[in-house]
């Protein structure tokens, strides 16, 4: 499992100090892209010419509110890795240990230059595998 800390500011909260539910999509992806950088691949995820892989689908529950200047821990593994998708859990804990959200994002690795799907890249199919449960 791969964890971050982040630390929730007042700009991600409401007036009452909670943080806005959307916030918890943001925390995700974030965890998501140092997820992925750890992998130290040989070419720009991110910016690549032949492939992108955008987001296909999000789902978030959110079970407890988290709240301003907390401490939050989001842990992501990888659910399912398909030939040219793949889907990822999060969970985001707070300062006690307890969860507050689950999410879940599946991503499709697509051809630039027709927009169809196209097979996972050798190197970070390696480094999604490494974290299968």
């Amino acid at each position: 499992m791969f964890e971050i800390n982040r630390t929730v500011y007042f700009s991600d909260c409401d007036p009452a100090g909670i943080m806005f539910y959307v916030k918890a999509l943001e925390f995700c992806h974030s965890a998501y892209e140092e997820f992925i950088n750890s992998f130290h691949l040989n070419l720009d995820f991110w910016a690549n010419e032949e492939f992108a892989v955008p987001v296909k689908s999000t789902e978030t529950k959110y079970i407890r509110p988290i709240k301003y200047s907390e401490i939050i821990t989001i842990k992501l593994k990888v659910l399912e890795l398909r030939n040219s998708s793949f889907s990822i859990g999060y969970i985001i804990l707070n300062e006690k240990g307890e969860t507050c959200v689950e999410a879940k994002s599946v991503h499709v690795f697509v051809d630039k230059k027709n927009w169809t799907k196209t097979e996972i890249i050798k190197e970070a199919k390696e480094n999604l595998s490494k974290f299968l449960e």
